[in-house]
């Protein structure tokens, strides 16, 4: 399996006010299943599934990249420059 690499990464503070960097892919959907801290909405779950397919081969990194953006945004997390 390969990380499928974001071309820029994704920084944003976590609950514990660590700026978080997700670099690819496979770092997204592994935050997503293990460190999210917040109800799984429509968003996480279809971000979930989008990972997964990148990573399957179906799709390319930025389509996982801005299915983990929308699930940010609806978890509300707060995106750093």
């Amino acid at each position: 399996m390969n990380a499928k690499p974001f071309d820029h990464p994704v920084k944003f503070m976590a609950t514990n006010s660590l700026v978080r960097h997700i670099t690819s892919t496979d770092g997204a959907l592994y935050f997503l299943e293990h460190k999210w801290p917040y109800v799984e909405g429509q968003a996480h779950q279809r971000a979930v599934q989008i990972c997964r397919e990148v990573l399957g081969g179906r799709g390319g990194a930025e389509k996982a990249k801005q299915a983990f953006l929308r699930a940010l945004e609806e978890g509300q997390f707060d995106l750093v420059e």
